[in-house]
């Protein structure tokens, strides 16, 4: 029985080990609101169409950040309210850009690397790509146009998590789609900033702990059973 209880222990122990190493799994944040600063741009022109601090409010996503390995392994940014956006100058003076919804998650060959830029708080620096980016959009104005799909691609962007009572992410230069009006290429992009996060689920050291402690009880529960029992047969 005494090699019983040893080995119990043991497990526990190796659990209580676990919980030191587990602060190394990524831990994924949640996220309820957000924003885009949204831009948009005619071909390869730098002017945007758009007024200054255009922006698109996000319905939700979620991010998986590992701060011990720094990397951002996986993330979600969505938008499933309509909002519309009016073109300002250019060709398109007056045209109305409505995004019916829009998703971004990692692009095939995603990697991602992070750096500790500020402490504290936890501010950690980060590039990540490529960004797959898609939804819905319609046009009314100068150009009509119904739901159409459109998508784009970033190769690679800046952006920045901060870990502390507010939970922040941003990201800086996300393409969010590209589209054709009348042969001209209209590309927006955004700076996205999402605030307020909430672990979930609870990060993997919280269930070792709880693992190890139910352990340790167990082996104690074991023990005093042996030691009231031990006369009888």
């Amino acid at each position: 029985m005494k090699a019983k209880n040893r080995l119990a222990l043991t497990v526990a122990i190796v659990a209580l080990t676990g919980v030191a190493t587990a602060r190394a799994a990524p831990v994924t944040y949640d996220y309820t609101s957000g924003f885009v600063t949204v831009s948009a741009f005619a071909g390869a022109s730098n002017t945007d169409l758009l007024a200054a601090g255009t922006e698109l409010q996000l319905t939700g996503g979620h991010v998986t950040f590992d701060s011990i390995a720094l990397t951002l392994p996986s993330f979600q940014f969505l938008d499933n309210t309509p909002q519309t956006v009016t073109v300002i100058s250019g060709a398109f003076t007056g045209e109305h850009i409505t995004v019916q919804s829009w998703n971004a998650v990692p692009g095939a060959g995603y990697s991602s690397s992070a750096f500790l830029s500020s402490s504290p708080p936890p501010t950690f620096g980060f590039t990540a790509g490529p960004i797959a980016a898609s939804g819905m959009y319609s046009l009314s104005g100068p150009v009509n146009r119904g739901s159409t799909s459109f998508a784009g691609t970033t190769n690679s962007l800046n952006g920045q998590v901060t870990l502390a009572g507010t939970d922040m992410i941003q990201l800086t230069g996300i393409t969010l789609g590209s589209f054709v009006v009348s042969g001209q290429t209209i590309t927006l992009k955004g700076d996205i900033v999402f605030e307020g996060a909430t672990p979930v689920p609870l990060p993997a050291s919280a269930w070792l702990l709880s693992s190890a402690i139910a352990l340790f009880g167990l082996t104690l529960v074991d023990r005093r059973r042996i030691s009231g029992n031990q006369w009888k047969i």
